[in-house]
C-alpha cells in the first residue's frame, strides 16, 4: 500500500526538523565508525603474534627467532635419485658471483623452470608492497625482492633500465597475498637476511611462505599466524634439491592460480597479464582475452559445489536480463575444473568457470546528486524491467563505453511468499546502505525507510528521485 503523503510528510517544518536530525545521527556515527577503525587498526598493528618489537633490528629479530632455539630447522636429507639445480661444476662458477644482480641472471632461468610447471612466474618487486610503517625507514621498508604468482595475480610496472631481463616487474595485489611466494636474494644468508624474510611473512597472510636464498644454497620458511613454524634448507647441489623445492611449491600453493590456468586452457582465452585482476569477492574475476583480441571478464567459483553456485547465484539472473541492456552478459555456459593432482593440500577441489562480457571498468564511489540519482535510476530501470538484483551495491556497478552496467546479479533466496515490493525494498535499501558507507547493523532513520518503504510500494519516477535527493543529502551531514 503507498503511504499518502500527508502522512509521510505532515509539514515541511516536521520532515525539516526530522531531516536535521537524522542527518546529526549519521554524523556521530560517521565519526564513531571512523574513530574505531582507526584504533582497531593501530592495535592490529601493534598486537600481531609473534611480532617482534619495531625497535629491534632484523638481525636481532634473525639472532632471537624462536626456531634456532627449538631445533626446528631442518637440512633436507639428500635424495639418491634425485635431481640436483645446477653441476658441482657449475657452482664453482656460482661462487665467484661478487654481484646481487649477477646472481639474479643467472638463477632465474633455473627458478622459472620449476616455477613453469604450476602456471606461475617471477615478478621483480617494482616497489614496496607489503604493509609499511607511518614513516618508513630505511630498515623497515618491506620489499621483497621477488615474488612468484599466476600472470594474471600482479600489477605490472614498467621495467627500469637496469633491469633483468627474466624478471617481470611488479607488485602483488593484496586480495591475492595468498597466492603468493616470496623469494628474498643474498650473496650469503645472514641472521639480518633471514630476520627481514621473518618481517615479509609475518605482513603477508595468515599462512604465507618464502623461499631465502644465495649463492649456495636455499631455506624453504613456512609461516603461520604471523609466526615462523618450520625452515627447511638444502644446497643448490645436493641430490634432490630441485624435487624439494618443487614439493615445496606443489605442497603450499593456493588452488586459485591452478583453477585460473585451467579456466583459461579450456575455454582458450589469455589473461591479460599484469592488469587482469578485476576483484575477488565470493568469486574471483579476472580479464582474459580470445585470440581475436575480444576481452572478457573471466568469473571462477571454488570449493564445494561452485558450479551449482554460479548456477543458482548468476548464470540464470544473468541470462533473465539479458535482453534489458542493463547488465553484463553470459557468454558461453559454466564450465566446471577438477584438479587431477593434490595442490596446496587439497586432494579434492573442484571449480567453475563463466565467461561474461564486456569488461568495464569499476564505477567511483558518487559524491554528486547527479551521480547519486543516476544509480537509484539503474536500479529503478531494472526493476521497471521485472529484473530485481539482490545485491544492489556501488561495487557492483561497472563503466562500459560510458554506460552505467549492472553485474553480479542474485536469485533470491527470499520465501516465495515475500511480495516483489518487499524485494525492491530491499534493493533500494542495499543501495542506499552502500552509497552512505552503513553497515547493516546501522538505522537508517525514519526519513529515509519511509521512502524506501513508497519506493517498494510504488516504484514511479518522482518517488526514486526524491529517494536520491534524500541519500546524496545524507551523504554532506
Amino acid at each position: 500500500m503507498v503511504v499518502p503523503r500527508e502522512r509521510q510528510l505532515s509539514t515541511p517544518q516536521t520532515y525539516h526538523e526530522s531531516f536535521v536530525e537524522i542527518r546529526e545521527v549519521f554524523k556521530r556515527q560517521r565519526q564513531t565508525i571512523d574513530s574505531y577503525c582507526y584504533q582497531q587498526q593501530t592495535r592490529a598493528t601493534a598486537e600481531l603474534p609473534h611480532k617482534a618489537p619495531k625497535s629491534y633490528t632484523t638481525a636481532w629479530i634473525g639472532l632471537q627467532e624462536r626456531l634456532r632455539l627449538d631445533d626446528l630447522m631442518i637440512d633436507i636429507a639428500p635424495l639418491e635419485n634425485g635431481e640436483t639445480f645446477w653441476s658441482v661444476e657449475v657452482q664453482t662458477y656460482v661462487d665467484i658471483i661478487t654481484k646481487e644482480a649477477d646472481l639474479d641472471t643467472f638463477i632465474a632461468p633455473y627458478l622459472n623452470d620449476v616455477l613453469a610447471r604450476y602456471d606461475l612466474v617471477l615478478i621483480k618487486s617494482a616497489e614496496p608492497w607489503l604493509a609499511q610503517d607511518v614513516v618508513p625507514k630505511s630498515t623497515t621498508i618491506l620489499k621483497p625482492d621477488v615474488f612468484a604468482t599466476h600472470a594474471g595475480m600482479y600489477r605490472a610496472k614498467p621495467m627500469p633500465n637496469n633491469g633483468v631481463q627474466q624478471f617481470r616487474f611488479g607488485v602483488a595485489v593484496e586480495e591475492l597475498y595468498d597466492c603468493v611466494f616470496l623469494f628474498e636474494r643474498q650473496l650469503t644468508i645472514t641472521d639480518e637476511a633471514f630476520g627481514q624474510m621473518i618481517q615479509y611473512l609475518e605482513n603477508l597472510t595468515q599462512m604465507a611462505y618464502g623461499i631465502l636464498f644465495d649463492r649456495h644454497s636455499f631455506w624453504l620458511i613456512e609461516s603461520y599466524n604471523s609466526a615462523v613454524v618450520k625452515v627447511e634448507k638444502s644446497t643448490w647441489v645436493s641430490k634432490g634439491s630441485k624435487d624439494s623445492l618443487q614439493n615445496f611449491i606443489m605442497k603450499k600453493l593456493s588452488p586459485c592460480p591452478v583453477f585460473l590456468a585451467r579456466a583459461c586452457s579450456s575455454l582458450s582465452v589469455d589473461v591479460v597479464e599484469g592488469d587482469a585482476f578485476l576483484g575477488r569477492g565470493t568469486h574471483s574475476v579476472f580479464k582474459v582475452i580470445r585470440s581475436n583480441g575480444e576481452v572478457m571478464a573471466l568469473k571462477i567459483a571454488e570449493g564445494e559445489d561452485c558450479a551449482g553456485r554460479l548456477e543458482f547465484d548468476r548464470y540464470p539472473a544473468l541470462a533473465d536480463a539479458q535482453d534489458t541492456c542493463l547488465t553484463v552478459r553470459p557468454v558461453g555456459k559454466i564450465l566446471e575444473i577438477e584438479l587431477d593432482e593434490p595442490v596446496g593440500g587439497f586432494e579434492a577441489y573442484t571449480s567453475a568457470a563463466l565467461l561474461l562480457s564486456p569488461v568495464g571498468t569499476p564505477l567511483p564511489h558518487p559524491t554528486t546528486h547527479e551521480e547519486v540519482q543516476q544509480l537509484f535510476e539503474l536500479l529503478w530501470l531494472l526493476h521497471n524491467n521485472g529484473i530485481l538484483h539482490h545485491n544492489s551495491r556501488v561495487q557492483n556497478v561497472i563503466v562500459s563505453e560510458g554506460k552505467l552496467l549492472w553485474i553480479s546479479l542474485v536469485e533470491p533466496f527470499w520465501d516465495s511468499s515475500t511480495t516483489a515490493a518487499k524485494l525492491k525494498e530491499m534493493d533500494a535499501m542495499i543501495l542506499a546502505r552502500s552509497i552512505l558507507h552503513l553497515g547493516y547493523g546501522t538505522a537508517l532513520g525514519p526519513v529515509l525507510e519511509q521512502l524506501i518503504t513508497n519506493y517498494g510500494n510504488n516504484s514511479t519516477v518522482e518517488n526514486v528521485n526524491l529517494l536520491a535527493k534524500v541519500v546524496h543529502q545524507l551523504m554532506n551531514p
